[in-house]
C-alpha cells in the first residue's frame, strides 16, 4: 500500500514539474491541465494514505 502511494506521489511530482515547464514555455492550456491532474493525484493519494 505504501509503495503504491509513494509511486503515485512520484508520478504527481513528475506531472507538477512538467506543468511548471509547460507554463514557463508558454503553453498555458496544457500546463493548466497538467497542474490540475497533479493536484487531483496528490489530493487523492494523500486522502487515502493509511
Amino acid at each position: 500500500m505504501l509503495g503504491f502511494g509513494a509511486l503515485a506521489l512520484a508520478l504527481a511530482l513528475a506531472f507538477g514539474v512538467t506543468a511548471i515547464v509547460l507554463l514557463r514555455v508558454g503553453h498555458r492550456g496544457i500546463g493548466a491541465v497538467q497542474l490540475t491532474l497533479c493536484d487531483f493525484l496528490v489530493v487523492h493519494t494523500l486522502r487515502s494514505w493509511p
